[in-house]
């Protein structure tokens, strides 16, 4: 297999790039410690930001970000919405979601701990989630292990988790 590389782009004032999305014209980037999604064209010129965390400019500090990783397109009612997951490491603030409805820019916090407590109850006791797609009518996310636990998990769920 032979890669080309056909352009790139500098996310400038943008502090990371963990989930990125593809949703009717637009790219929406999220990232670990980003207070914002960037929004950008097909281009890559910067359409909007939506600002998920007030109290925070640019970068969040690493002791109180969110950690925002995983990242897909799910449909509810009909609804798009972006989901956007934190790793669950560590951190009680990482346990959390959230919802972005793709039209109109609105969105919804949710704290996800009972699940994460489901996972641990299941044996998943190390979680960093780091990815997530929707395959059919299934929410698939990714566990990345670290040296101490290096079991990795595919995660089968519903997307109402």
């Amino acid at each position: 297999m032979k890669i080309k590389l056909l352009d790139f782009k500098e996310t400038v004032n943008f502090p990371s790039g963990s989930g990125i999305e593809y949703y009717k014209g637009q790219v929406y980037l999220v990232g670990d410690d980003a207070a914002d999604i960037l929004v950008l064209d097909k281009k890559w010129r910067e359409v909007q930001r939506i600002k998920l965390f007030e109290n925070f400019d640019d970068r969040i500090p690493k002791s109180e970000k969110s950690d925002l990783e995983a990242t897909t397109v799910i449909y509810l009612n009909e609804v798009p919405y972006l989901l956007i997951i934190g790793s669950g490491s560590r951190q009680h603030h990482r346990n959390k979601a959230i919802l972005l409805n793709l039209e109109s820019n609105n969105f919804t916090e949710y704290n996800i701990e009972p699940f994460y407590s489901r996972l641990a109850d299941l044996g998943i006791h190390e979680l960093n989630i780091e990815s997530a797609a929707v395959v059919e009518d299934l929410l698939i996310l990714g566990n990345r292990g670290n040296r101490k636990k290096e079991s990795n998990h595919i995660i089968i769920t519903q997307p109402e988790f």
